[in-house]
């Protein structure tokens, strides 16, 4: 087999073996505007909600993706910023190491909160 193709082959299996368990994502960046500034209205299962105040984390994963998720600000305990606070003792800020999960249904990398 030709070098250069067993070393994508090579590439590809670390891949695919590091998507089949949970990763360690960092954050590089969070944003804060309005959740129509994240979220296109037309995406919203609730359009009424766009204007809401929220944040984006932007998660980098261990294969160099980067992963969205838009917060709304919102003190209500099922809220995900409120679930973030829970399970880490603080709100949000960059450089935060959390726990992400591949989900192979969708091809898309997730946070587990």
């Amino acid at each position: 087999m030709n070098e250069e193709l067993q070393k994508v082959y090579s590439e590809l299996e670390k891949q695919m073996k590091l998507r089949r368990q949970r990763a360690e994502g960092t954050i590089v960046d969070v944003q804060v505007g309005r959740l129509c500034d994240f979220i296109p209205k037309a995406r919203l299962r609730n359009p009424d909600r766009g204007d809401l105040k929220a944040i984006q984390l932007i998660v980098q994963t261990p294969d160099q993706l980067r992963v969205k998720k838009a917060m709304v600000l919102s003190c209500h305990p099922n809220s995900a910023l409120m679930k973030y606070r829970q399970k880490f003792g603080k709100f949000p800020e960059i450089g935060d190491k959390i726990e992400l999960t591949y989900d192979e249904s969708t091809g898309f990398w997730r946070i587990i909160l």
